[in-house]
């Protein structure tokens, strides 16, 4: 596997860790996540696909982007890889209520489910999606042997509008998936989160799936 990390920051447009962004020809598979207002008219995902022709393009917009050891604001980061062993198999799903979340996490990992499936990473709209749901369904259909990684996306703290992308400029209300397989493949990961308070102290009185009230 071959990877080349790059990022955009608008003072300075697309940078690499390599000697140019857009090194790695051959990449198929680029992951992007990009910080609030960055992919609202589609230029940048336009930027990624002409730096990695070959490639399928996921992505989805964020609270925050990691680059290293740094986190930033107002970014956009991404990972350029060559697989030259493993196959991957992609899912892109609208939907438009959380209620629908099961079944689409469902429909999700039956398109994706094959018999040496080593790992689904998943990005999903992060408003009108319940997440816990949206994980059954996947379980529901690959059981527990198959590692399910990814998150929903955000728009900083506004809770607004968030976008996500397959193979074309992200849009709201969309989940995507990719299924890596291969017997040369070993997927690990790991995760952290937490809360910080901010607002108007409140008092939770009932919830609905998501949705507190």
């Amino acid at each position: 596997m071959k990877v080349e990390n790059i990022r955009w920051e608008a003072d300075t447009g697309w940078s690499s860790d390599l000697d140019h962004a857009g090194d790695l020809k051959d990449a198929n598979f680029v992951l992007y996540f990009g910080g609030q207002g960055t992919l609202d008219d589609g230029s940048h995902y336009q930027e990624l696909k002409d730096l990695y022709p070959n490639a399928h393009i996921m992505g989805c917009s964020t609270g925050g982007e990691i680059s290293g050891d740094e986190v930033i604001d107002d970014s956009i980061v991404a990972s350029a890889v060559k697989l030259e062993k493993s196959t991957m198999d992609f899912a892109n799903i609208e939907i438009e209520d959380a209620k629908e979340s099961f079944n689409v996490g469902k429909e999700i990992a039956q398109k994706l489910i094959k018999d040496n499936l080593k790992n689904i990473f998943i990005l999903s709209d992060g408003l009108n999606v319940n997440g816990s749901e949206l994980v059954k369904g996947l379980v529901d259909v690959v059981g527990n042997e198959v590692i399910l990684t990814g998150g929903l996306a955000g728009d900083g703290a506004d809770f607004g509008k968030t976008f996500v992308g397959l193979d074309q400029a992200p849009t709201s209300s969309r989940v995507v998936a990719v299924g890596f397989s291969g017997d040369d493949l070993n997927v690990s990961y790991g995760s952290f989160g937490g809360w910080d308070n901010f607002g108007p102290e409140r008092t939770v009185t009932r919830s609905e799936g998501n949705v507190l009230f």
